[in-house]
């Protein structure tokens, strides 16, 4: 109930909130850019990474010979 009210002894000045809340275009844009470019670049790895046979662990062999044991 007491999110975003005032608290005693807080400088709530009106011009400060302002100055801190203004929105910078550049800034946003390089941001996305920045953003953009790197789920790129993790979006190729993952593919790479699902596409490459990979070794199993004993653990994960384990499970699906109890898996094929029980369903079999």
């Amino acid at each position: 109930m007491t999110v975003g009210l005032p608290r005693e002894g807080e400088n709530n000045a009106p011009d400060t909130k302002k100055k801190e809340e203004k929105f910078d275009e550049k800034e946003y844009k390089k941001y996305e850019d920045i953003r953009s470019k790197m789920n790129l670049v993790f979006d190729d790895s993952a593919e790479l990474h699902k596409s490459k046979i990979q070794v199993a662990t004993t653990e994960e062999v384990r499970l699906f010979e109890n898996l094929n044991f029980i369903f079999h």
